[in-house]
């Protein structure tokens, strides 16, 4: 599949992320078709994504989202019930959508394929207020991890800047989790609760467990179980072999409505942005935005 005859494309640029916006607009200059037009707009830190491209998108054939995962899932939800497809430039530290998806992570390698061939995947979402989930998203652990990592180890050791608030985070304590799928109460203590959309973690060979579909309409929560910092470690190296569930460290859930609460609260992400504490809440959208990817 391409994308044929002339484009109107948006693409929205996190600044602080690994591709300038300026050589971004340059090589899609270079690559799109004949008579297209593009608007470039940056992120800015306290301006919703939709906000900043709302007045292009009722005539937009295409959008772009170049920065992390965070970044995607916010022009994802700027698109939402639109009949405009996303394309990735990975521009972040981890880029698990990107990755997941098949998308070269060589800028000029990933505006290629959105301008050539290509294919196209529908994929379920996850929404809880105004935001999306693409990927990942949890309360915990996880969180504490994004919320310790500094900027600009992140640009220049991407997921490595996760290491040190980790191991920070292994020491917080547990909560006493309530998760609620579905309808189904599940209580448990617990240091962290994932929500997944796919199970891949940090690349796109490694899984937290199998069989997680983007697009049979439901999401899987992990529970972990473990008690202490050195438990928890070896539920982090079980993470890293695809083997958690069979070691018997998560209780695993599936649905498509999702609230998690804890006392005490613990802070919650989507897609690696921090948006609060617990309860989080989030309703599965089906197949309700289009993918490019490889």
């Amino acid at each position: 599949m391409r994308l044929n005859g002339p484009q109107r494309i948006v693409v929205v640029a996190n600044p602080r992320g690994r591709v300038a916006p300026d050589w971004l607009e340059t090589v899609v200059r270079a690559y799109m078709p004949p008579g297209s037009t593009v608007v470039v707009r940056h992120t800015r830190p306290d301006t919703p994504i939709h906000g900043i491209i709302e007045a292009y998108l009722e005539h937009a054939t295409v959008a772009i989202a170049s920065g992390g995962d965070g970044t995607v899932s916010q022009v994802a939800a700027a698109i939402l019930g639109r009949p405009i497809p996303l394309g990735i430039i990975p521009a972040g530290s981890t880029n698990m959508v990107a990755k997941v998806s098949d998308i070269p992570s060589n800028p000029e390698r990933a505006v290629g394929l959105i301008f050539g061939q290509h294919r196209r995947e529908l994929i379920d979402v996850g929404k809880s207020g105004e935001r999306l989930m693409l990927h990942l998203g949890g309360a915990g652990i996880d969180a504490r991890i994004f919320t310790g990592a500094k900027p600009a180890l992140k640009k220049y050791l991407r997921w490595g800047a996760y290491v040190p608030p980790a191991v920070t985070g292994a020491f917080a304590g547990q909560s006493d989790f309530t998760v609620t799928v579905d309808g189904v109460v599940t209580h448990a203590r617990s240091s962290l609760v994932l929500v997944a959309n796919s199970a891949q973690l940090l690349h796109s060979k490694i899984h937290l467990v199998g069989s997680v579909s983007r697009s049979d309409g439901q999401f899987d929560v992990l529970i972990y179980t473990a008690r202490n910092p050195l438990e928890l470690a070896g539920a982090g190296l079980a993470s890293l072999t695809g083997y958690l569930e069979a070691a018997g460290q998560v209780i695993r859930l599936r649905g498509a409505s999702i609230t998690i609460d804890a006392e005490p609260p613990v802070p919650t992400e989507l897609d690696g942005e921090v948006v609060g504490v617990t309860p989080l809440q989030i309703e599965v959208l089906p197949r309700s935005i289009e993918l490019i990817r490889g």
